[in-house]
This record gives structure tokens, C-alpha cells and sequence, in this order.
């Protein structure tokens, strides 16, 4: 809706006036500043699944005193689903949603609603996409830092979420498939995220691992796994 959009929007420009970020996925923390055009320069890149990861970003924060920060979470836990509930507004409406995100995530860290579209038949009800994120113990060590360290951060961002504003710039498709590189791998092992929008909106998003010795091959085991 034009009103997720416009929420989506003032997100992108709250990260525009934010002097840092942070990206944590499954295996990487990557650090970096922004420069006055928008640019960025990484200044630490930690592999989660290093001895003492978490110790190496407390000291950089010491050391680098950074200001406001933006995080952004592009995780293999994080869940999407669609639902549907009754066109009410208010504190009875919170508490719908407050109920289905305790049905779907129960034992979710971070959790995000958007208002999608109001159905045309029967009771009319609306559609709200809802995520949940349960944090991996090395993510959640990282919040702790943040927090034990009275870091500024301006909000926490979901990666498949934002994809949603590439709509600007694909081609105006009934429906299409966004696949995107994940930080952080093994030798020969790349994570990818596999967003899959219809009329615009985001229907289902999945990451999956590939394991190739080169770039051919990891792109066949992609397609021959969406096929």
C-alpha cells in the first residue's frame, strides 16, 4: 500500500542522515561509515563464528566512539506471513496482531507488521504482512554489546523488507524473483536470499546455502534449484 511505502520511505531517509551501519547476517558483522554522499566505507568485517568476535567489536567500538547507527538484519530465521483480520482500527486492531504474532512467532526477538491491502469480497477484512526474527545466539551477543554500551541506534532494519523499494527500479512485472548475496561464508559455500514478489509485493522470501568450487556452477545449482 501507498502507506507501507511511505513508512519504507522514511525509513531509507532516517538511514541517509545516519553517520554509521551495521550489517549482521548469520556469519558476518560488517561495520561501516558513511561518507556525505551516501557512500560507504567498511571499517570492520568479523566472521561471527570467530574465536572472541565479540570482544574485537567491543574494543572497536571503544576505540572508534562511533554516533547514531543503523543495524540491519538479513537472517535465515526471519519468517514471513500474510494474514488476514477484521477492518478494525485502534487499540482492538494492536491487539489482533499482538495475538497472531504470539500464534505464528512465539519465540521471536523482533517482529514488524505492514498494512498490505484491504480484500474486495465478503468481509472485507485486511491483509497484513507480519515478520518474526529469532536472533542467533552470536547476533544476539551483538545486542547486548550495543546495549551494554549505550550505543545510539536509530532502528533495527529487515534486508528482505527493504528489498521491497527495488520496485522503483525493476521493470513493472506481474511477478518476479530478487535473489541476493548474504554476507559471510565458508570456502566454496555462499548464502543467497530468494525474494519472491507478485503485483509488486512481497509473497515469500527463503535462504538457501550453494556449494561450488565456481561462479557456473553456483548459478546452476541456483536455477536448477528454483526449477
Amino acid at each position: 500500500s501507498s502507506r507501507a511505502n511511505l513508512r519504507i520511505d522514511r525509513w531509507l531517509a532516517i538511514m541517509m542522515r545516519t553517520p554509521h551501519t551495521l550489517y549482521l547476517a548469520d556469519q558476518q558483522l560488517v561495520f561501516s561509515d558513511i561518507d556525505k554522499d551516501g557512500g560507504l566505507q567498511t571499517v570492520l568485517s568479523v566472521g561471527l563464528d570467530e574465536e572472541g568476535y565479540d570482544k574485537k567489536f567491543d574494543e572497536f567500538l571503544s576505540q572508534h566512539k562511533p554516533e547514531a547507527i543503523a543495524v540491519f538484519v538479513d537472517l535465515m530465521s526471519e519468517e514471513i506471513k500474510h494474514e488476514s483480520i477484521p477492518h478494525i482500527n485502534g487499540k482492538d486492531r494492536k491487539l489482533l496482531l499482538d495475538r497472531k504474532f504470539k500464534a505464528l512467532f512465539s519465540s521471536a526477538d523482533l517482529t514488524w507488521t505492514q498494512h498490505v491491502c484491504r480484500e474486495k469480497t465478503g468481509r472485507r477484512d485486511d491483509v497484513y504482512l507480519l515478520t518474526g526474527i529469532s536472533l542467533p545466539v552470536q547476533v544476539q551477543r551483538i545486542f547486548d554489546i550495543l546495549s551494554q554500551t549505550q550505543q545510539k541506534v536509530v532502528g533495527v532494519f529487515s534486508m528482505p523488507i527493504l528489498q521491497q523499494r527495488l520496485n522503483l527500479v525493476l521493470p513493472d512485472n506481474k511477478q518476479y524473483l530478487l535473489i541476493s548475496r548474504v554476507l559471510g561464508s565458508h570456502t566454496h559455500t555462499n548464502t543467497f536470499r530468494q525474494a519472491y514478489y507478485k503485483d509488486r509485493r512481497l509473497v515469500v522470501c527463503r535462504v538457501n546455502t550453494v556449494s561450488a568450487s565456481s561462479g557456473k556452477e553456483e548459478f546452476d545449482q541456483l536455477f536448477d534449484e528454483i526449477e
